[in-house]
């Protein structure tokens, strides 16, 4: 069951960044997302609140509302409709491999001589509209584009600095990562395939990334709660990273091994520095349990506040949840730039 909720803008506490005051529409915070748990409403815990009553306290606060949230993982929220998979978006990649796409930001950091080592490709002539967003040709070694390790050849780049490429020509898109270069950085919305993989729910067995020294593979690792002899634990995959792109590796995995070597009493810390020190190939042998949830609980999630005023207007949120007390308030969707979104 979903309800919806409303429009504006989010101003996150905690340290999360907050909007200029001068700007009416400020840069996302990134502070919501849908599948984020909503733990209290104003100082109100929804532990035993029903999907009704988390409506009413919602839709009873007038100016300003403070929502405590914890966060879900990158990789385990729920995809939006556009990168919602199923068979009809589904489609087969360049190696004859099923995949489906995703969207993803990423921000890099240049400066104006050497820029972001990134070179864009698409249509014939650089002055006619684009009639699709212009393709990933070409990543510098050794680059900022390919040392955040969430960029590949081939990637789709929808927006730079929010605007997006399709309305323009290849010849502005080039020109708008030039602009960025002299401001030393860039925000770039990137669609991209990921593997359309059978993965068992439970098991052990091996996934082997390709790896460059200095581009990281994007998964984090915990030691919490980590007794002598257990495995480390995936806590998250960063979205765009190669793991996430195998559509196999998920949070709460348990990593057994690298290339071999046994990690059963190895220390977090020389676990990570070998994943980085890993070239070409690294092999990574992997354990899924029935049911990670019990595993994602010890990793050290933390929740925080996020403050919304809405201006008179409606919040932008969509939650989801049962009418038993003790089932989790859900965001499941957020309206597009609406109020919580932006």
């Amino acid at each position: 069951m979903e309800v919806c909720i409303g429009e504006r803008w989010p101003r996150a506490l905690s340290g999360l960044a907050q909007p200029p005051a001068s700007l009416p529409c400020p840069a996302r915070s990134g502070a919501l997302h849908s599948g984020d748990h909503i733990l209290s409403i104003d100082g109100t815990s929804t532990e035993h609140c029903s999907l009704l009553e988390a409506t009413k306290l919602l839709a009873s606060v007038s100016e300003k509302v403070r929502l405590e949230i914890l966060p879900v993982p990158q990789s385990q929220r729920p995809l939006r409709p556009s990168e919602a998979v199923s068979l009809a978006s589904s489609t087969v990649g360049p190696g004859g491999q099923i995949v489906h796409t995703e969207t993803t930001e990423v921000v890099l950091c240049g400066d104006p001589l050497s820029g972001f080592g990134l070179q864009l490709q698409g249509g014939i002539f650089a002055t006619e509209t684009l009639s699709s967003p212009p393709l990933v040709c070409f990543i510098e070694p050794d680059s900022p584009a390919e040392r955040c390790g969430l960029l590949q050849v081939g990637d789709r780049v929808l927006s730079i600095n929010g605007i997006a490429t399709e309305d323009g020509t290849m010849e502005e898109a080039n020109q708008l990562l030039r602009d960025a270069a002299l401001a030393h950085k860039v925000m770039l919305e990137v669609e991209f395939d990921v593997a359309e993989s059978v993965i068992p729910s439970s098991g052990t067995f091996h996934v082997k990334l390709p790896k460059k020294r200095g581009v990281e593979l994007g998964i984090t690792i915990s030691s919490a709660s980590r007794k002598r002899g257990e495995p480390l634990i995936i806590s998250d995959i960063k979205k765009g990273s190669v793991a996430h792109r195998t559509g196999t590796l998920e949070p709460g995995d348990k990593l057994l091994a690298i290339d071999n070597i046994r990690l059963d009493n190895c220390p977090m810390e020389d676990a990570v520095q070998i994943l980085r020190q890993c070239e070409d190939l690294v092999k990574l042998k992997i354990r899924k349990d029935e049911d990670n949830s019990d595993e994602l609980e010890t990793t050290g999630a933390v929740s925080y506040t996020v403050e919304l005023k809405r201006y008179g207007g409606p919040l932008g949120i969509t939650i989801s949840g049962t009418e038993e007390p003790f089932d989790p308030i859900v965001i499941s969707g957020l309206t597009k730039r609406g109020l919580a979104e932006r």
